[in-house]
């Protein structure tokens, strides 16, 4: 029964292996790159692997040689509320809520002062 346990253990081991699929990467040479989450522990010599966005060559089964190029996370695409340039004295709807290009502003009862946040404003791409 205990052989069974095991043996019923190791074939679902080996289906769950299996079943992740590997993800290749051609570069611009026709140069083929087993594209993997982080460095493997052992790999196979003369294989060569994408690890984030660097590049490396197994050299011996625990030898792997990457290149150390800093990776930046690709940007998340957000949605900005974006709104006229205001300036002090400008009208704005009083006692509301605004914004002054991607500045979140709230304007006074007199309908012609506001404090704004301050971030550097980038206009987004249209």
């Amino acid at each position: 029964m205990k052989k069974m346990m095991i043996s019923f253990a190791l074939m679902a081991f080996v289906g769950i292996v299996a079943a992740a699929e590997t993800q290749y990467m051609m570069d611009g040479d026709g140069v083929e790159y087993i594209v993997v989450d982080k460095a493997p522990e052992h790999c196979e010599p003369g294989k060569k692997y994408k690890v984030d966005c660097n590049l490396c060559s197994c050299l011996s089964e625990k030898d792997l040689a990457c290149t150390r190029r800093k990776c930046v996370p690709h940007p998340v695409k957000q949605d900005i509320a974006w709104g006229p340039f205001w300036k002090h004295g400008d009208p704005c709807p009083a006692n509301k809520e605004f914004y002054s290009e991607c500045n979140k502003c709230q304007c006074g009862p007199d309908g012609k002062t506001a404090v704004c946040t301050l971030k550097a404003c980038v206009r987004p791409a249209v």
